[in-house]
Formats: C-alpha cells, sequence, structure tokens
C-alpha cells in the first residue's frame, strides 16, 4: 500500500487497521518505507518486520513504524516522494487451519494541520486454508 501527502503541511500517521471478514487472519504490525528505496516488484516477503536479503538492505532501506510517522510535503520539484510515495508494509499472519478469512480494507487515521482524519480505501486480501474449493468460494465470484 502506497501513501503520499500532497498537502502543504507535514501528515502524522495515527493507526493503520485491516477490516477483516472472518477469523482467520490477524494483522501483527505496520512498518513504513521511505521513497528513496530502490524499487522492486514484490507483493509479499517472508516474515515481519522483513529481515531478510534482499528485501531489507537491498530494495526497502531502512523501515520504521508506521505509527508517529511524519510524512512530509511533496517538495516543489516532486522526486522520489512524488514517484513513489512511502510503502506501507503490513504484517498479516494466518491464525487458522481450515476456511476462508479475508481483508476487506485498510483504515489509516492521520492528523493533518490539527485536525484528525480517517481514510478507508478497499484493498482485499483472501486466504483459503487448506485449499481453495466449495467450502471457500472466490472473492468475486465463481471462475
Amino acid at each position: 500500500m502506497l501513501v503520499y501527502n500532497a498537502g502543504d503541511a507535514p501528515v502524522t500517521i495515527l493507526s493503520v487497521t485491516s477490516g477483516w471478514r472472518g477469523n482467520g487472519l490477524r494483522q501483527i504490525g505496520v512498518m513504513i518505507a521511505d521513497p528513496n528505496r530502490r524499487p522492486a516488484m514484490f507483493q509479499a516477503v517472508d516474515g515481519y518486520p522483513p529481515r531478510t536479503l534482499p528485501f531489507k538492505n537491498a530494495y526497502l532501506g531502512p523501515i520504521k513504524p508506521a505509527e508517529g510517522y511524519v510524512i512530509p510535503p511533496i517538495p516543489p520539484q516532486g522526486g522520489a516522494q512524488k514517484k513513489k510515495g512511502y510503502q506501507l508494509l503490513i504484517g498479516t499472519q494466518v491464525n487458522q487451519a481450515s476456511g476462508r478469512s479475508s481483508r476487506t480494507y485498510i483504515e489509516i487515521q492521520y492528523t493533518y494541520q490539527g485536525r484528525t482524519y480517517i481514510d478507508r480505501w478497499v484493498n482485499t486480501i483472501a486466504v483459503c486454508t487448506p485449499a481453495a474449493g466449495p467450502e471457500c468460494p472466490q472473492e468475486y465470484g465463481q471462475q
């Protein structure tokens, strides 16, 4: 999940939470990588927080807890922040042996110019364990 600050003042992230359907997944933490990371085409990494190469050192650069992180406004020249944004790294754990669960949204609470806001984005991941089948329907209908 990428976030940007297109305003003219810093944004402070207060919390990042996931909305769940079912009880087989849970959020174990949220970190953030700044825009100076090297671009990569990975959607999942092993472990949380990411600690195996090439992810931590070669691609993500330094990562920090998202809660309390301050995102400055995009500078006039743009640069990496405008091009790549800040990347949220949401640690999710499967905690059931069978059935279907999904994350349906991500909600970010933040402050901007002294006011608190909440943004919610549809962002779905689904897990069927031990395997997909009639008891684990597709998120968007049958294939």
